[in-house]
C-alpha cells in the first residue's frame, strides 16, 4: 500500500504575507506621523539668545558695567566695557538664511562695518547694541530669518528684549 502525500498542506501563502506587510507598514507610518515633534533648533536658538540678551542687561544694571552686543551676518559677541571692550560670549549663528539690523533707524551694511573696523586697527569699536546699567538699550530692530520662521528682536519700553515671530 503506497503513502499519497496531501495537497493540504498548512501554511500562509505568498499574498496573505504581502497582505499582512503592507497593513503593519500602514500601520507604523501612522504612528510615526503622530509622534510629537521636537521643538525646531531655529527657534530655540533665537529664544536663547533673547534670553542672553536679557541676562546681560540684568547683569549690567547689577554691577555697574556697560555691556554691548556685535552682531554680524555670521553671529554675535556679548561683550563687556571695563575699561576696553571684552568678549564675554561669542557664538556662530545655525539655520539662519538672513540677518537683517536696524540701529537708531539706520540699516547697517555688515560687509562696510566690517571693512571700516579692519581699517581702523587703532580704533577700538564701539559695538552696535549697548545695555547700560540704568536699564537704557541702543534702539535696535533685529530680524533673523530661518528656513521657515523669521524672528524679529527689540528693546520694549522698559529694556527688556523681546523676540517675536514677525509676520
Amino acid at each position: 500500500m503506497a503513502v499519497s502525500a496531501s495537497h493540504n498542506e498548512a501554511g500562509f501563502t505568498l499574498v496573505e504575507i504581502l497582505c499582512v506587510l503592507a497593513v503593519l507598514g500602514l500601520t507604523a507610518g501612522l504612528v510615526v506621523l503622530n509622534l510629537p515633534r521636537g521643538e525646531d533648533p531655529f527657534k530655540a536658538e533665537m529664544q536663547k539668545f533673547a534670553t542672553q540678551l536679557n541676562i546681560a542687561a540684568r547683569d549690567s544694571a547689577i554691577d555697574g558695567r556697560i555691556r554691548g552686543i556685535e552682531i554680524d551676518s555670521d553671529g554675535y559677541d556679548l561683550l563687556e566695557y571695563s575699561g576696553e571692550w571684552e568678549t564675554r560670549v561669542e557664538a556662530e549663528w545655525n539655520d539662519v538664511f538672513s540677518v537683517d539690523l536696524k540701529v537708531e533707524d539706520e540699516i547697517i551694511d555688515f560687509k562696510d562695518r566690517a571693512k571700516i573696523i579692519a581699517k581702523s586697527k587703532d580704533i577700538v569699536a564701539v559695538p552696535l547694541i549697548t545695555l547700560d546699567p540704568m536699564g537704557g538699550v541702543t534702539d535696535f530692530e533685529l530680524e533673523i530669518e530661518g528656513r521657515e520662521t523669521t524672528f524679529l528682536l527689540m528693546p520694549d519700553e522698559r529694556g527688556r528684549i523681546i523676540a517675536e515671530i514677525a509676520e
